[in-house]
């Protein structure tokens, strides 16, 4: 996923992105690594959390979702 949005030295340093699609690429949805994440939990009762942390580790390799780590559970 990074590697079409980085510098590349055999396009002469420009973005593969930026080269396939014409236009600048957007990197606000970029999370840094080891930051907070939190899950929505939309199914729980009114006293229930209504979310939780995780922390994120990375994106996905075959998806455009996010990796992230729960502490409590060590997955």
């Amino acid at each position: 996923y990074l590697i079409n949005r980085s510098l590349s030295v055999p396009l002469g340093f420009k973005v593969p992105q930026e080269e396939w699609k014409g236009k600048a690429v957007d990197y606000k949805h970029l999370k840094v690594f080891g930051c907070s994440a939190y899950d929505l939990n939309q199914d729980g009762d009114k006293l229930d959390a209504k979310a939780k942390k995780y922390t994120f580790i990375g994106y996905g390799s075959d998806n455009m979702g996010y990796q992230l780590w729960d502490f409590e559970s060590k997955k």
